[in-house]
């Protein structure tokens, strides 16, 4: 047994638990004995709060608190009656009493009475009303002096329905030691047993219902509620229970308001306009509504006001869904798709075919003919004399049998306390404990919490030491139908099996689904796509950014962590799945175009070894020492960097020491080149510019100078790759996945996309800078047609750099990207190597010494020679041979690499042949060809005649302009200080 005498013993000595109901109990005594008074002396009662009661005395009696009506409050009494289900209840009581006087087995030789009064549906009804069953402490009279009428003591109570009504009478029977077992009250206060020690009920108590509701939410994977609650027991109590239980689950609540019991229309189009904002900033659609009838009532009419039909998913308790269609009557377009989750209790057949059955000429409950007159079976006493409930009634279930199962409990508890006084054969259970004000209901009340019995339709029906009942709900939906909006069960719950939420069927929605789920939605933040992680808001564990992890990246930790598939240090390669919630295992795939870049790349090695060390070989040659020889040992260091950056590009297992390389090899080696190039061809531009003016030899033209400008300048561009990598991003592998996810990975270095689009432009800068002095040069005289090779040269890599660098940034995958950097690398050191080295070897090898002038030499050149006259000339050498005819003036010296005035041994002497020469040179002319020929007015020791001409040549001839372009050219020719012949003796 439950000793609850030992709970009443516990509470009265932990007095700080239970101050506040002790203090709500004083003032209750204070309001009782007020009330009294009032009723002794006034008959102001019956004109407000009705006092009709639907009575039947018995051996034992038992009270009980139902509401017929509702309550109105501009008059303060009873107002228009309730549903039918109402009477039904009424009813209930009434044949599980009979029942039970007509079944021996229960209480033998006793006679169960009853007494049910009326609540009106109001909390101060319902206590005026219970003062009726508090046994009266005077023994003849009552009210002051006044005959109290005899009857037989009320033994227990049955209610009250509301949890606000059972409150108050629980306090009050708690005073006078009453037991009570309601059969709707569902208030979690009410399952204190320090505070209401007396209290019982059949249902489970909201902390259940509120579990339920958490299922329903879970079942569909909604995150964000909104809750209203009403000011009072039943729904504060409620909100607690619920946001704790929210909590625990990861369900977060959006708006939690308490609406006053007085509150106005006002009020509650300020909570639906709150509603309306949340849902469309936050994505919430399910409210969840613990209030009483006429509350949600008003929510639904505010709801119709502001246009939001079809907006929500209204979830509701017992406290409305047990009126069923009466709460949602007028505004079923704002209801429709609501659930309610209302104490599961099955239909009795045999009740019901007892209740179609009643007349109020059967029957003496005083409500009846009410009812059948209000609800149209009946329109005057006449007919309502013989009228039955049969038209008006449905298979609705109205809790019936949860009132028949209060009433058995009684009488269980009856007969057990009986069998424990007199022994289980008793026969009289009357004469065997006796009934009388002294009737020791605490025993009753111990018997009741150790009851258990088998209902008529409900199961088995058995109480906790707090005197709850298990929690049992049914779970139902409001749908529209043809014939219009009703409420179906589509699930239940049960605490006493699984514990959880069973959808038995599906359920037609009425707002916006989801296609993903076949559900609407109530989330503050929408879920991240595939491979994002969740970055949580503070405080607000439901609203949260998506961010996207990296493509070998699988999300973990209920979506709120990015975890790596690779491991390259332990050797472990992994890549997602197609949801990126699990790593799987791949193999690592090398450069396709590795096998291919290699080879090509150790062949042009070799090659390039070839033609370097053929052309160092054959350095002391004309045709070599005519291709500036420094600046081309300064290409072929960039042509061989080319190639081994190329070869290391199609390595397989990288290091941050080949990072290192792919991002210095590709700058340095191309501007090793080509800034070499364009040295070459800005220096041949300014000496053939200049030989248009003067024959003075340029300046910074010696091909040292050349060869530190080229080196300096190439460190421009290693100095910012090597402050990128020191600032930006230190060169080490990473890993890449190709475009579309396929099932492979890409190890690559790292390079900036900034820094790669910087060494371009240099790049591509440096070969515009060859292009355009290759083509002013293109058109050189004679003896330097290597021009035409530079040219070519020049503008096959600009094409190749454009080629490649667009192609470059338009592909996603690393090893296409690596694998045209270094096609590109090959193709431009190739180039450079086949058109300026590889054709001179060539030409040494493959072409008569007699034919290597046409290798130097332009049609356009020799034509040019061609149409000048020559002086005529006669040069004596160191073995007194004469030498005549037209000789270059270039060849008498400075095209030989001998000065006039440094040889030695020779003598020489130029006598004019022609006689239009004989002529005497006027004194201007004479100044102006030695001031055109420094080489000639040089000479102190061997001075060369002045040439007469013709009177009428008051300008240089073609001769002059053609002795300054061969001494240009032979400064092109000219690298070092060595002794060079003339090309004459050369070819």
């Amino acid at each position: 047994m439950f000793p609850r005498n030992i709970l009443r013993e516990d509470a009265a000595r932990t007095t700080y638990n239970i101050w506040p109901s002790r203090s709500c109990a004083f003032i209750t005594v204070i309001l009782v004995l007020l009330f009294d008074v009032h009723l002794c002396h006034s008959h102001s009662y019956e004109d407000h709060i009705s006092d009709v009661s639907y009575t039947k005395e018995g051996d034992i009696n038992l009270g009980a608190l139902i509401p017929l009506h509702l309550y109105d409050s501009s008059s303060q009494s009873c107002g228009v009656l309730r549903d039918l289900g109402s009477l039904k209840r009424v009813e209930a009581m009434v044949y599980a009493i009979d029942q039970i006087n007509s079944d021996s087995t229960v209480l033998p030789n006793v006679n169960i009475g009853f007494e049910i009064r009326d609540t009106c549906s109001n909390t101060a009804a319902a206590l005026g009303e219970s003062l009726n069953f508090v046994p009266s402490h005077a023994s003849e009279t009552c009210c002051m002096g006044d005959p109290c009428p005899e009857k037989k003591p009320v033994v227990g109570v049955v209610g009250a329905q509301r949890s606000s009504s059972s409150r108050q009478a629980a306090i009050l029977f708690g005073l006078y030691h009453m037991p009570q077992v309601s059969f709707l009250s569902t208030s979690d206060e009410l399952s204190n047993a320090k505070t209401f020690p007396y209290f019982l009920r059949v249902v489970g108590p909201d902390s259940f219902q509120v579990t339920a509701m958490i299922d329903i939410i879970l079942h569909y994977k909604w995150k964000y509620i909104s809750f209203l609650n009403s000011d009072d027991t039943y729904g504060k109590s409620a909100q607690q229970k619920f946001t704790a239980l929210a909590a625990e689950n990861d369900i977060c609540v959006g708006i939690t308001r308490t609406i006053s019991l007085v509150a106005d229309e006002g009020d509650f189009d300020d909570v639906m306009e709150e509603l309306l904002d949340l849902q469309e900033t936050k994505h919430a659609t399910v409210v969840i509504l613990f209030v009483q009838l006429e509350m949600v009532q008003n929510i639904f009419s505010a709801a119709s006001r502001m246009n939001a039909t079809r907006s929500f998913i209204w979830i509701g308790g017992d406290g409305w869904g047990n009126y069923g269609e009466d709460a949602t009557k007028g505004n079923e377009e704002v209801a429709v798709g609501s659930f309610t989750v209302i104490p599961s209790s099955e239909t009795l057949p045999d009740f019901h075919s007892y209740f179609r059955s009643l007349t109020p000429a059967a029957s003496d409950n005083p409500w009846l003919p009410e009812f059948l007159k209000y609800y149209g079976a009946c329109n005057d006493s006449d007919v309502c004399e013989n009228a039955t409930p049969r038209a008006i009634d449905s298979n609705v279930t109205s809790h019936e049998t949860l009132v028949m199962d209060a009433v058995y409990a009684f009488a269980y508890a009856l007969d057990s306390m009986c069998r424990a006084k007199c022994g289980d054969s008793v026969n009289d259970c009357a004469a065997c404990f006796g009934v009388s004000a002294e009737f020791d209901r605490d025993e009753l009340v111990d018997q009741l919490l150790n009851t258990s019995f088998e209902s008529l339709a409900n199961g088995r029906v058995s109480f906790t030491k707090n005197g709850d009942a298990s929690g049992r709900y049914s779970i139902r939906n409001f749908q529209k139908f043809e014939d219009g909006y009703k409420f179906v069960d589509v699930g239940e719950w049960n605490d006493d099996v699984t514990s959880e939420t069973v959808i038995g069927q599906l359920v037609p929605w009425y707002v916006e689904v989801d296609d993903a789920t076949g559900a609407p939605i109530s989330v503050c933040s929408l879920p991240c796509e595939p491979g994002e992680r969740r970055h949580v808001i503070p405080d607000n564990p439901c609203c949260w950014e998506c961010i996207k992890c990296q493509p070998f990246e699988i999300v973990i930790n209920n979506n709120t962590e990015c975890l790596a598939c690779l491991d390259l240090e332990n050797g472990t390669y992994g890549m997602p799945n197609e949801d990126f919630t699990a790593c799987l295992d791949i193999e690592l795939r090398s450069n396709s175009w590795a096998a291919a870049i290699i080879t090509i790349s150790v062949l042009l090695i070799l090659f390039a070894i070839v033609i370097t060390s053929l052309y160092v070989y054959h350095r002391e040659k004309a045709l070599i020492k005519a291709s500036s020889r420094e600046l081309s040992y300064v290409m072929f260091v960039g042509i061989f960097l080319a190639y081994v950056t190329a070869l290391l590009f199609g390595v397989f297992r990288l290091t941050s020491g080949i990072c290192v390389m792919h991002r210095l090899g590709p700058p340095i080696a191309t501007s090793l080149i080509y800034v070499s190039l364009a040295m070459k061809t800005i220096r041949l531009y300014r000496i053939f510019r200049a030989s248009m003016k003067s024959v003075k030899r340029p300046h910074f033209i010696s091909p040292y100078f050349q060869v530190a400008l080229s080196v300096t300048i190439t460190l421009i561009p290693t100095a910012w790759v090597i402050i990128w990598m020191v600032a930006d991003a230190q060169p080490h592998v990473t890993e890449e996945l190709p475009q579309g996810h396929m099932r492979y990975l890409q190890i690559t270095c790292i390079l900036s996309k900034g820094e790669t689009i910087r060494v371009m432009v240099w790049n591509i800068f440096i070969v515009l800078v060859c292009c355009t002095f290759a083509f002013l040069t293109r058109k050189l005289p004679e003896n330097y047609n290597e021009t035409k090779f530079i040219t070519f040269c020049s503008f096959c890599s600009l094409v190749v750099l454009l080629a490649f660098s667009s192609t470059y940034f338009t592909v996603g995958d690393a090893y296409y990207r690596s694998g045209y950097s270094s096609l590109g690398l090959i193709v431009n050191a190739t180039v450079t190597l086949l058109c300026l080295y590889a054709a001179k070897i060539y030409a040494i090898y493959f072409v008569k010494s007699d034919n290597h002038r046409a290798l130097r030499m332009t049609s356009r050149s020799r034509s040019i020679a061609s149409s000048f006259t020559y002086p005529q000339t006669s040069i004596t050498d160191a073995n007194g041979r004469r030498n005549s005819g037209i000789v270059p003036e270039s060849s008498a010296g400075y095209d030989s690499g001998v000065h006039p005035e440094k040889s030695s041994g020779v003598a020489s002497s130029v006598s004019h042949g022609s006689s239009t020469h004989q002529d005497t040179i006027r004194e201007e002319d004479e100044d102006k060809y030695i001031k055109e020929h420094p080489s000639v007015s040089g000479s102190t020791k061997h001075p060369i005649p002045p040439v007469r001409r013709k009177k009428t040549d008051n300008m240089p001839t073609e001769n002059d302009k053609n002795s300054n372009i061969k001494q240009s050219t032979s400064d092109a020719d000219e690298n070092d200080g060595e002794d060079r012949r003339s090309v004459d003796t050369e070819f």
